[in-house]
């Protein structure tokens, strides 16, 4: 495998299938308000090289949408960035995604 998109398993639900735990408070990386719906559209490829059990790996397991603190609205939405009669609020209407690759011991 040459690429590997890492964020497709990420692609609209916040229910892991088959397990009980927490639901995700976002299932995308964007909110559609017209359509008040979760999109993807930021997305991490990696070469097909890093998906082995050996250094260097793709740490799929501690990949993920991240949800910053301040990040999400009343309404459980991205708050866009905006001046509020001066005041700033929101932050992005889209939110980061984050993971870890393990590198050979020794190497940073």
């Amino acid at each position: 495998m040459r690429l590997y998109n890492a964020g497709w398993r990420l692609l609209g639900e916040r229910h892991p299938h088959g397990a009980a735990g927490e639901v995700a408070p976002a299932a995308g990386t964007y909110y559609d308000r017209e359509r008040r719906e979760w999109r993807t559209f930021d997305h991490i490829l990696v070469s097909g090289g890093l998906l082995g059990a050996s250094a260097p790996f793709l740490d799929e397991a501690a990949f993920g949408i991240m949800v910053p603190a301040g990040a999400l609205g009343a309404r459980g939405t991205p708050e866009p960035f905006d001046w509020n009669a001066g005041n700033p609020v929101g932050l992005s209407d889209h939110l980061p995604l984050v993971g870890r690759f393990v590198l050979p011991e020794g190497e940073t």
